[in-house]
């Protein structure tokens, strides 16, 4: 790709995919085999008052994002290219932890001490 010519959707893509690899070598049995794709809405309309940010697939091992959810309602209290990306970053934590059963925050073990 030439230089200057990445989109924001690669920049999406990138740090899902990314976020994703991290995770995979912090659980690499648990999450084998499985993939992130990006979506820009769900297909089908949200029940209640929330619109999904992600879906999981767990027979075929298949997360779906939706980017412009993950995106427009992040509640970020500074609109930045870290903030951001922490918010990507979060949704697909979020994600993961839902496919295996488990919560967030037992994702990345002694990376993030209690409080």
């Amino acid at each position: 790709m030439t230089p200057g010519l990445v989109s924001h959707n690669d920049d999406v893509a990138f740090i899902v995919q990314s976020t994703l690899a991290y995770l995979t070598k912090q659980w690499p049995s648990e999450l084998a085999g499985v993939s992130a794709t990006i979506a820009g809405m769900p297909s089908t309309p949200a029940s209640g008052k929330t619109v999904p940010r992600w879906s999981i697939d767990k027979n075929n091992r298949i997360i779906v994002l939706y980017r412009y959810p993950m995106e427009r309602f992040a509640k970020l209290h500074i609109n930045d290219p870290w903030h951001r990306r922490v918010a990507i970053e979060s949704t697909v934590f979020a994600a993961v932890a839902e496919l295996l059963g488990t919560d967030p925050w037992g994702l990345a073990p002694g990376r993030f001490p209690p409080l």
